[in-house]
């Protein structure tokens, strides 16, 4: 199998090649690397959104109109709801 050519890169040089160059290998990389993490985040977002929120919204990986619906209804709640200590 053949080496990966990002594995001996720095996450902050991957970050830097990303934002110059947009490569798809990059962007595949840094899907694979973070998807738990999202996918564990959205868990607990989703556990406290209403029923209208649906958990593949918040770890869709690509953009569609339901997920940027799913983020502009989150937006607005957000900023309409205050948090106590």
């Amino acid at each position: 199998m053949a080496e990966n050519p990002l594995q001996h890169m720095t996450e902050d040089e991957l970050w830097s090649r990303y934002k110059k160059s947009k490569e798809p290998i990059v962007r595949d990389f840094f899907i694979r690397q973070y998807s738990p993490l999202v996918k564990y985040v959205a868990g607990k977002v989703a556990a406290s959104m209403p029923n209208t929120v649906e958990f593949e919204d918040l770890v869709a990986s690509e953009s569609s109109a339901s997920s940027t619906r799913s983020r502009n209804s989150i937006r607005t709640r957000t900023s309409n709801s205050r948090l106590t200590p």
